[in-house]
């Protein structure tokens, strides 16, 4: 009976550990979720000071969110318009190409009326 109990006990013991691993595990995923809603959160709140996202809002009004770029693309295009001063020259907006424009490829744009804005 003595024994049966202890091993009873040290089944116990390694469930235990093993519950506790488990738990880690799912902790660490839940904190790196975390991680990557606050760098969206924090990529949003760059890209909404960027021309591309002027250029979304432009065309999708209150949709243009929808067309948020990945970080990585946030990043280039903030790093390209701090070096153009935070206020790029008609030339470094032509020399930046697509980079200052829309994310969603100007597909969706409606460009009759781009053009009548224009002219």
């Amino acid at each position: 009976m003595k024994n049966e109990i202890e091993k009873i006990i040290k089944i116990g013991q390694v469930l235990s550990k093993q519950r506790t691993k488990e738990t880690d595990e799912f902790d660490g995923m839940i904190r790196l979720g975390k991680q990557l809603e606050d760098q969206k959160n924090s990529g949003f709140d760059l890209w909404t000071r960027l021309p591309s996202y002027q250029d979304a809002c432009k065309h999708h009004g209150d949709y243009a969110s929808s067309h948020m770029p990945c970080i990585s693309d946030i990043l280039c295009e903030a790093t390209l318009f701090i070096s153009h001063g935070l206020a790029p020259t008609e030339e470094q907006i032509r020399e930046a190409g697509e980079m200052y424009t829309c994310p969603c490829g100007g597909e969706l744009h409606d460009h009759e009326a781009d053009e009548a804005e224009a002219g």
